[in-house]
């Protein structure tokens, strides 16, 4: 259907721009191929032209195959990355020689809401060279010129590449978050699966400190905001209807947390990491983890977050402050409590009452 959502132009996509021999690629798509390295090609060219007659844009970047193995890509690794303006309806000609052995990617790099702008990948252009003849050593060369859409064809890596190494990345919309950072990926999760939001438009807060309401609603939230079994409230300092009042309420009924005393709940009590953790660990089913012991000398056995330290830790939900210390009663921040639920929710088969994995 010509998405350009969908990322991977097929080769039927925008056919009724031209001949079948070639392939179309609208703003936002983009395609990937392995470019041949037959011992006797002295030079390769692609050949490219806007398809509807209206300027584009595209990026050709070569990404090196990793020489250590048959199959791999190391992701990043990329050289010689540029951005063209094709304008003209006849074929321009951009060099590959330097690339054989390598993939290739090329992205229209147009607005992605815009219907105009299809650029067109027609030939592959390849000069060949011979062995020097007997007579005199005189090296020959011939052309090939082949349309592309029969040079193409998509490897394994290659599709890798296309889906994941070259994927956009998401919509970020605060300032206060960059890439890079270790909560980055987690925050983004959280807000577009509505786990969250920012303290603003423009700022999610990633260093301010949690408190219990606003963990168990996170909690909660991850779990597909399921509704509490029972209405009975037995805390005095949780309203019927305040925005917490039912995570509270799941995640008592779901031994996830109690209450500070049997009637006070502490929603604006901050929440330290040990508490997250026990939370988190309770919520995945409370399952004992053997044979490991817990590499900090803050965490003793007879705790109640020992059981729940470890299976973090075996499950890369966190590592600790340091290499040996924990630090249970460190308070955690907006970031600490996402980035643990995001990595939970990575975490094969895990069980949340309710969870829901939609990212």
């Amino acid at each position: 259907d010509g998405d350009p959502e969908v990322g991977d132009a097929q080769i039927s996509d925008y056919i009724s721009y031209g001949p079948n021999n070639e392939v179309y690629l609208a703003p936002g798509q983009r395609v990937a191929f392995l470019l041949e390295t037959p011992s006797n090609i002295a030079n390769v060219h692609i050949g490219i032209k806007s398809a509807d007659g209206n300027p584009g844009t595209y990026t050709i970047t070569n990404i090196a195959r990793n020489s250590n193995t048959d199959t791999g890509v190391e992701a990043g690794d990329y050289y010689g990355e540029k951005t063209y303006t094709v304008d003209t309806t006849t074929d321009m000609y951009y060099d590959l020689t330097g690339w054989k052995g390598d993939i290739i990617v090329i992205s229209n790099t147009g607005n992605k809401y815009n219907t105009t702008g299809v650029i067109s990948l027609t030939n592959i252009k390849s000069t060949y060279t011979s062995n020097p003849t007997a007579n005199g050593g005189v090296v020959t060369t011939s052309v090939d010129d082949e349309r592309f859409e029969t040079y193409i064809y998509m490897t394994a890596e290659a599709a890798a590449v296309t889906m994941k190494a070259m994927e956009p990345k998401p919509y970020n919309p605060f300032a206060d978050i960059r890439d890079g950072q270790f909560f980055y990926e987690s925050v983004l999760w959280a807000v577009k699966n509505g786990i969250t939001n920012g303290v603003s438009d423009t700022h999610f807060g990633p260093y301010i400190n949690c408190n219990r309401a606003q963990v168990v609603t996170f909690l909660w939230r991850a779990a597909g905001s399921p509704a509490p079994v029972s209405r009975e409230n037995p805390f005095t300092d949780v309203p019927e209807k305040s925005w917490y009042t039912d995570a509270v309420l799941w995640a008592v009924e779901n031994g996830i947390t109690n209450g500070l005393t049997a009637d006070t709940f502490g929603p604006n009590a901050l929440c330290n990491r040990a508490q997250v953790v026990t939370f988190l660990w309770r919520a995945n089913g409370s399952k004992v983890v053997s044979g490991v012991e817990a590499p900090f000398g803050d965490v003793s056995e007879g705790a109640f977050y020992h059981k729940a330290v470890l299976w973090a830790v075996e499950n890369g939900i966190t590592n600790g402050a340091t290499a040996t210390e924990f630090a249970p009663n460190g308070i955690c921040m907006r970031a600490h409590v996402v980035t643990f639920l995001y990595r939970a929710e990575q975490i094969p088969e895990h069980e949340v009452s309710g969870w829901t994995s939609e990212s």
